[in-house]
C-alpha cells in the first residue's frame, strides 16, 4: 500500500508548523499501525532542500517560483508522475484548500482514478485583492477538489461553514492533530508568576500586542515574568519594547516549548485569525489556561480551556490574565478543564479517524 501526501509544508519531525505537524504526526500513525512508508511532495524550504528518506517516508521536494507574492511550481506535476512510476500511488490526500499543491495532487489523482482526500487548512483571505484570487481559485480548481474528493477534512465547524458556502461536498470534521509525546502537563511551575506568548512572530498573530499587554502588567506588577516564544520579522521590534522582565525565545525545540508551556501560569494569544490554533491547543495539553480572541475557530479550540475575548479589546485581554494569575483556584479549574477539551487533539485519537476515511475508500488498506 503506498499513499501519496502533496503539501504546502513538511519536516519529517516537530516543527513550528501546524500544517507539517499535522502531515508529520499521520504519517507516522500509518507507519505505527500498518508498517506503511508514505511519499510526500512538499516545497523545497529552510526546513527541507533536498529529498530525504526515513522509516516512514519518503520526501520528494519541488522547487517554486513566485508569481504576485505566491509560489507556484512548474515541476510537481512531473516529479509526481515519475515517483508513481516507482510506487504505484494507492490514494492521494492533499493538503491546504487555496494553494498549488492540492491542485496538483487532486488533477494526478483524477487521472489516475485514485481516491483523493483533502485537508483544507482554510484561511480566509483578508484583503479585497486576496478575495479576488481567491474567487478566482474557487471557480477554476476549489469548487471541483471539494465536490470530487472522497472525503474533505475541515478542522472544525467553523471551517467547514465556510467551505459549503464554496461548493458542497464529503465533509467530515476532523481536528488538527496535537503531538501529545511531547506535550503534556508537568508537576513543576516557574518560580514567580508567568505569561507566554507563542506563535510565529508576524503582526496578525498579535506578539506585538501582548508586549504591550505584557508591559502594561509589569508597571502594576514587577513579581511577573513574561515569555515570547516563536520566530519571525518581528523580533528586532520586539526585543526593543519588551520590558526587562520579558524573555525572547526564538526557534527553541518542541520539548524545550513544551516544558515553558506547561511551568507557565497562562498562555496569551492576541490572534486575528485562525483555522485552528495548534499553539493553543499545544498550551492546553500542557495543562495552561490560554487567554485568546473570538475569532476564527478559536472559540472551537479552546472551549472551556480559558478565556476568550473580542479581538481589539486588549484591556479586557490584560484583565482576564489578571483574574487568572490572580485566582489560583479559577487557573487550576481552567487547567483541568483545558486537559479534559485537548484529549480531542491527541495525535493517534485525530489520525484514527482519518485512517477510518481511507479504509471506506481504499481497497486492502
Amino acid at each position: 500500500m503506498n499513499p501519496c501526501f502533496v503539501t504546502t509544508s513538511f519536516s519529517p519531525s516537530q516543527q513550528n508548523s501546524g500544517i507539517s505537524n499535522a502531515l508529520y504526526l499521520l504519517i507516522k500513525y500509518l507507519h505505527g499501525k500498518k508498517g506503511l512508508q508514505s511519499t510526500v511532495f512538499a516545497p523545497v524550504q529552510n526546513w527541507g532542500k533536498k529529498n530525504d528518506d526515513c522509516d516512514y517516508a519518503s520526501i520528494r521536494r519541488f522547487s517554486t517560483a513566485k508569481f504576485l507574492n505566491y509560489d507556484i511550481s512548474f515541476s510537481v506535476k512531473k516529479i509526481i508522475e515519475k515517483e508513481n512510476n516507482i510506487r504505484k500511488f494507492d490514494f492521494v490526500h492533499s493538503y491546504h484548500y487555496g494553494f498549488f499543491p492540492a491542485t496538483a495532487g487532486y488533477n494526478f489523482s483524477t487521472k489516475h482514478k485514485l481516491p483523493h482526500f483533502f485537508t483544507t487548512a482554510f484561511h480566509p483571505p483578508s484583503s479585497g485583492f486576496k478575495k479576488s484570487l481567491m474567487s478566482f481559485y474557487n471557480n477554476t480548481q476549489g469548487k471541483r477538489i471539494l465536490s470530487g474528493s472522497s472525503n474533505v477534512f475541515p478542522f472544525n465547524k467553523n471551517e467547514k461553514k465556510q467551505l459549503s458556502a464554496y461548493s458542497e461536498g464529503k465533509y467530515k470534521i476532523v481536528p488538527c492533530p496535537v503531538n501529545d509525546e511531547i506535550f503534556y502537563p508537568r508537576k513543576t511551575k516557574f518560580s514567580k508568576p508567568t505569561v507566554t506568548y507563542i506563535g510565529t512572530l508576524l503582526p496578525w498573530k498579535g506578539p506585538q500586542i501582548a508586549v504591550e499587554i505584557f508591559n502594561k502588567i509589569h508597571t502594576e506588577r514587577k513579581d511577573v515574568n513574561f515569555k515570547i516564544i516563536g520566530t519571525g520579522p518581528l523580533e528586532n521590534e520586539l526585543r526593543l519594547k519588551a520590558n526587562k522582565n520579558t524573555e525572547i525565545i526564538c526557534g527553541p525545540s518542541a520539548e524545550k516549548v513544551s516544558g515553558i508551556l506547561s511551568k507557565s501560569d497562562v498562555v496569551v494569544c492576541p490572534t486575528k485569525y485562525e483555522s485552528f490554533g495548534s499553539a493553543i491547543a499545544e498550551a492546553m495539553m500542557c495543562g495552561t489556561p490560554v487567554v485568546s480572541t473570538k475569532v476564527g475557530a478559536v472559540p472551537e479550540t479552546i472551549g472551556p480551556g480559558g478565556i476568550l475575548v473580542d479581538y481589539g479589546n486588549w484591556s479586557g485581554m490584560k484583565k482576564s490574565v489578571e483574574i487568572l494569575l490572580n485566582d489560583t483556584l479559577l487557573r487550576k479549574k481552567t487547567s483541568q478543564r483545558a486537559i479534559k477539551h485537548a484529549n480531542n487533539y491527541k495525535y493517534k485519537k485525530v489520525c484514527s479517524k482519518i485512517y477510518e476515511s481511507y479504509r471506506s475508500h481504499v481497497n486492502d488498506l
